[in-house]
């Protein structure tokens, strides 16, 4: 076995140490607060090497000036080896990260790159890069973990796409899943040394405790809330010894981007009254003719209605509105990230026959186009973006 010394800043002593334990511990960041003079998140991260050390890691970075990306992975295999190749995939993560790529081409590239050098080694990975300024979260799950979300002072477990892991098939695809977090979100990244980690009668830790573990636990520092997990996980164990590392990383996004007139949820239908409450308040604020609120309530219906049926087919997605009002011009902006469709396209039915002469689908729009003065489409940065105006005079 190859070991490295180190000294021991107290006492001056120089012991042995596994050089693949070295390796792993001074290839991820582990100096915190790591970004103390930023007010729009806090980050923290910490991670158990085995006594027969894995592939575990972990990074995080700004890959441009508002845009923050970090990341768990774990590399197959044990000891120096794996520990060299998670040194080789970090440098090509961080690299290509700051080239102009979008998420999916990044872990295209970074996945061709891996399958070409790896000799046989993968990679599982879970990444997230967020906009700082709005909180807009993009994740690209590589066979890793589902990670756990915590919204409105819960945690749950985000299910996003389960890509293949990086470095299986230089051709694989890779699928991105959005959403945006709003102040206080937190999302937390583990490796499977944690939820698989088992007792004396061979039990798995597993995702549901490591679920109750972080919702019944109410400290809210982030250095606590992973030591917290590491504590039960090592009650439950009953000291067994640590087969694979354990490593966890904590995100929470701090900036209030909250507005009355910004409307964010699930598109999904148990939202639509709360939707439509929304709607009916910011006209009352803005004290709109009822002629004015009867046409923004049904633009504002059809369209929400439709992104909820359509957008994501049996996936789960956001949706989310834009409401303003400029002089005498109100616009509603609606935002999805889901299947790419321009429904301005779509021919208008033909009104002059009778209903069960007509073809399905298309009434909704073009009542839409009927009331509002203005409508625009684009498909930009992976969303849907459909802006409506209606004139006020």
């Amino acid at each position: 076995r190859t070991y490295s010394k180190v000294t021991n800043p107290e006492f001056g002593i120089r012991k042995k140490q596994p050089l693949a334990k070295t390796i792993q511990e001074s290839s991820v960041p582990n100096k915190f607060p790591a970004y103390p003079d930023r007010t729009e998140f806090d980050i923290y991260a910490k991670m158990y090497p085995a006594k027969e050390v894995g592939g575990d890691f972990y990074d995080f970075y700004f890959t441009d000036e508002e845009n923050f990306m970090f990341l768990i992975a774990d590399v197959s295999g044990k000891g120096v080896p794996a520990a060299l190749s998670m040194m080789n995939i970090i440098t090509l993560i961080n690299v290509t990260a700051h080239l102009k790529y979008s998420p999916s081409e990044m872990f295209d590239y970074i996945n061709k790159k891996v399958c070409a050098n790896s000799r046989g080694l993968f990679v599982t990975l879970f990444a997230c890069i967020v906009n700082v300024n709005t909180g807009k979260l993009t994740c690209i799950n590589c066979g890793h973990n589902h990670p756990l979300l915590k919204q409105n002072g819960k945690y749950n477990y985000l299910k996003t796409d389960s890509n293949i892991v990086l470095g299986a098939f230089p051709d694989a695809v890779f699928n991105i899943y959005e959403t945006t977090l709003n102040k206080d979100d937190e999302i937390f990244l583990y490796t499977d040394g944690v939820t698989e980690a088992h007792n004396a009668e061979s039990e798995m830790y597993g995702e549901e405790r490591l679920l109750n573990t972080l919702n019944n636990y109410t400290n809210s520092n982030l250095a606590n809330v992973i030591a917290n997990v590491k504590s039960d996980l090592k009650n439950f164990t009953q000291n067994m010894p640590q087969y694979d590392d354990t490593t966890m990383l904590i995100f929470r996004y701090k900036k209030d981007n909250t507005s009355s007139n910004i409307f964010r949820s699930k598109a999904e239908k148990e939202n639509y009254s709360d939707f439509r409450n929304w709607v009916n308040k910011i006209c009352d604020e803005w004290d709109l003719a009822a002629e004015i609120k009867m046409k923004l309530n049904l633009i504002a219906e059809e369209i929400f209605v439709n992104i909820i049926s359509y957008a994501y087919k049996d996936k789960t997605g956001d949706v989310e509105v834009e409401f303003n009002k400029d002089n005498s011009v109100v616009t509603f902006k609606f935002i999805d990230s889901g299947i790419p469709y321009n429904p301005l396209e779509k021919d208008d039915p033909d009104i002059d026959i009778s209903a069960d002469e007509r073809q399905i689908g298309g009434l909704g729009i073009f009542m839409v186009k009927q009331y509002a003065n203005e409508c625009h489409y684009e498909y930009k940065d992976n969303r849907n973006i459909l802006s409506v105006k209606v004139y006020l005079d």
